[in-house]
């Protein structure tokens, strides 16, 4: 009797501390919304980089959620060159594996004295019980978790090769990034408009998407970005990832919507290798959506963890709906 309730303790401290690493990663954004900055976009300090999808070193795949921002404010804040991450154990493999070709002597994994960094993520557990008629029934919980990563720049092993950055490229991304869009709007059948109207919106009601005609844009980037913003809030539509969309302005549900398409049209953005400049379009009001995040944050009891990590993983699930071959994968754990 006394190991059970041994192993219930032990099991109630690891979820007690796995909640308070999942609030930790929201603080971190959190305190950049304080600060009047997003953390997804470029221009806040150190941020003099195009943002790019933090990778697993393990199996070259992006991890998710909240961890894309987490992680990008980590590799920025620390002047790391490469937005590679794994655990120990997956550097020393890397590390001993690249000794071994070389000829090498040296030891190329994480160095010592190294701060390691989590990832968060929910595991789901699914057992089956007896209701009160005797009937089986499939039950599930989700449960918090994470593990601990270190960024390549932490271990010995050389940069990453890089391509050089050119206006060749970079244009050459843009219509990439346009072409993706497009692909959007005929693989998933999306109702789609523009016009002389000075509005980018989505309209639950009528379900379509409504942006300017492309010479009102002041960069093709910008424009991209702000479709990328109304395809996520499209995602939200009954019909698909069935999302709050009915929420007044000034309303936590509004505020959670936006903070859901911002943080999915930067994700995109970041998944089509580009600058996400919607907000350089002033076709929001950028300032009015940070002060409702910080009313509903302001407001929340666990100091607005929850709130962040659920538009997090909800802009995921839109990511994965509108770019599956960048966002589809659906790990049981995430990569380490």
């Amino acid at each position: 009797m006394a190991k059970g309730k041994s192993k219930g303790k032990k099991k109630g401290n690891a979820r007690a501390k796995a909640l308070a690493i999942h609030e930790q990663v929201a603080k971190t954004i959190i305190e950049h919304l304080e600060k009047g900055v997003r953390p997804w976009k470029k221009g806040w300090k150190g941020g003099a980089g195009m943002m790019s999808l933090p990778k697993s070193a393990s199996t070259g795949k992006s991890y998710r959620g909240s961890n894309i921002f987490h992680l990008n404010l980590i590799q920025v804040s620390n002047g790391f060159e490469d937005n590679q991450w794994g655990t120990f154990n997956i550097w020393k493999k890397l590390g001993e594996k690249h000794a071994k070709a070389t000829g090498s002597d040296e030891y190329f994994g994480v160095q010592k004295g190294s701060t390691a960094h989590p990832v968060v993520f929910w595991k789901r557990s699914s057992w089956t019980e007896e209701d009160d008629n005797g009937d089986e029934k499939v039950r599930s919980s989700f449960h918090p978790k994470y593990f601990m990563v270190f960024n390549r720049g932490q271990t010995n092993l050389p940069p990453l090769p890089k391509a050089k950055p050119t206006k060749k490229a970079k244009k050459m991304a843009v219509i990439g990034a346009e072409k993706r869009f497009d692909k959007m709007v005929k693989d998933l059948e999306i109702d789609f408009r523009e016009t002389n109207q000075g509005r980018a919106y989505y309209s639950p009601s009528q379900d379509f998407v409504h942006l300017p005609k492309r010479e009102l844009f002041k960069t093709a980037e910008g424009r991209a970005g702000t479709a990328f913003h109304e395809a996520v809030h499209w995602t939200g539509h009954t019909s698909r990832l069935d999302r709050d969309l009915k929420g007044m302005f000034g309303s936590e549900d509004y505020a959670r919507e936006e903070l859901v398409a911002e943080m999915g049209a930067a994700m995109l953005c970041m998944g089509a290798g580009i600058e996400d400049k919607a907000l350089d379009e002033e076709l929001e009001n950028s300032a009015a959506y940070l002060d409702s995040w910080l009313k509903a944050i302001k407001e929340a009891k666990d100091g607005g963890a929850r709130f962040i990590n659920s538009a997090a993983s909800k802009a995921q699930m839109a990511c994965g709906l509108l770019m599956p071959e960048v966002f589809g994968h659906q790990d049981k754990k995430e990569d380490e």
